[in-house]
């Protein structure tokens, strides 16, 4: 099978944040530098306790943080196992720091959780700052034949329905580097039709965004939320992998929360990477991540 790694930003859908999280404009972060940390984006908390929790289809995964005199215990636990306890102490300011890695994972999914388990008030802190994991496609003897990235005006890809604006025309959101769409509209969709083994779509976080539901090929839907309390750009809102050989549809529907702001659903660009092999490359491990 063919390998590669996926990673994950701090921000975003996909992490399930369990207790009180904040971001690079968190007053946690005094006496940091946050353009440090990776794309400029970190998730922290001081609360004891406090977890996030992601879920991935990979033989390996790694975990990386900051390390400082402010931080304190964190634990790891994989398929509600401990796997892990240690600090990220340290009498020197570190950014973009491995703090958990295990590469002896059976090819499937699996579920880590990170937790704040600090002993000493004035170490409380705990931060992430991005996750890689690797993760298997194709069959035996496969190689990585494309990495498409497929734009949202790419309309033979992309078709959108209901009523979709561009980000040039909004000063609502970040600029993207080659703009995105948006709707605000209670069930407008997204389609996404292609070709490939694996896919990563992108979009954006803010206060205003919110629900949203994805269908994979007419399986079942899952729903997620975009919210977040600052605006991130080029956040992953859907990842899923081992898709097997063929066409394939991606289905976004905006679902807006009617009882606040977030009533907005972003979409820049997929990106769908595709394994060739001798002979044909369905798996048996699926995944789509959910929260």
């Amino acid at each position: 099978m063919a390998e590669y790694n996926v990673t994950l930003d701090s921000t975003g859908p996909l992490i399930n944040g369990l207790g009180e999280w904040q971001g690079s404009n968190s007053p946690l972060l005094v006496g940091e530098d946050a353009t440090k940390y990776y794309d400029g984006t970190v998730a922290m908390t001081n609360i004891q306790g406090a977890s996030s929790v992601i879920t991935f289809n990979g033989t390996a995964i790694y975990l990386y943080g900051s390390r400082g005199l402010k931080y304190g215990e964190f634990m790891v636990t994989i398929d509600s196992l401990v796997a892990f306890n240690s600090t990220e102490g340290s009498t020197d300011m570190l950014y973009q720091q491995l703090i958990y890695h295990n590469t002896n994972l059976t090819m499937g999914t699996h579920t880590l959780t990170l937790t704040n388990t600090f002993s000493n008030s004035a170490r409380n802190l705990m931060a992430i700052d991005y996750y890689v994991w690797t993760t298997q496609i194709g069959s035996e003897g496969s190689i990585i034949a494309s990495n498409n990235t497929i734009e949202w005006s790419n309309s033979t890809a992309w078709s959108f329905n209901g009523a979709w604006s561009q980000t040039g025309t909004s000063s609502l959101y970040p600029a993207f580097a080659n703009g995105a769409s948006y709707t605000n509209t209670a069930n407008a969709n997204a389609i996404l039709t292609f070709e490939g083994d694996a896919v990563t779509v992108y979009g954006a976080t803010s206060n205003l965004t919110g629900p949203y539901q994805v269908s994979l090929d007419q399986a079942s839907i899952i729903t997620y939320t975009a919210y977040h309390t600052e605006v991130n750009k080029e956040v992953i809102i859907f990842y899923a992998d081992n898709l097997g050989p063929g066409v394939h549809e991606l289905i976004f529907v905006n679902n807006p929360n009617e009882l606040g702001p977030d009533n907005t659903l972003v979409i820049e660009k997929a990106i769908v990477v595709q394994a060739t092999a001798p002979s044909a490359h369905h798996s048996k491990y699926v995944s789509r991540l959910s929260r």
